[in-house]
């Protein structure tokens, strides 16, 4: 699952840098929260943090992965997804308030 999750990282850096500079904010927060969806999930599945820092030097991307290593790592599968859930929400109005 950390492989697809990984993937899916590695396209979003790729196609956002293209097209970061053709959306509204509510689009790149929206892409932005979404890819923060995917950097928890990958946090809650114990992914290795220096093998997600390693995929960009983007400085949004650092920031998302810092804050989401920050958060703590759940046992039980409702808490993991509670706490994805809440960080996508907590990162789309980061997203919004930097823009």
């Amino acid at each position: 699952m950390t492989k697809l999750i990984t993937a899916a990282i590695l396209i979003f850096i790729v196609n956002f840098a293209v097209l970061a500079d053709k959306q509204t904010p509510m689009e790149i927060c929206a892409i932005i929260a979404g890819q923060s969806y995917n950097i928890m999930t990958f946090r809650q599945a114990n992914g290795d943090l220096v093998e997600l820092m390693s995929l960009s030097d983007n400085e949004a991307f650092a920031i998302v992965v810092k804050k989401a290593y920050a958060r703590p790592l759940y046992q039980v599968q409702k808490n993991k997804q509670q706490e994805i859930q809440e960080f996508k929400n907590e990162m789309f109005i980061w997203c919004m308030e930097q823009l």
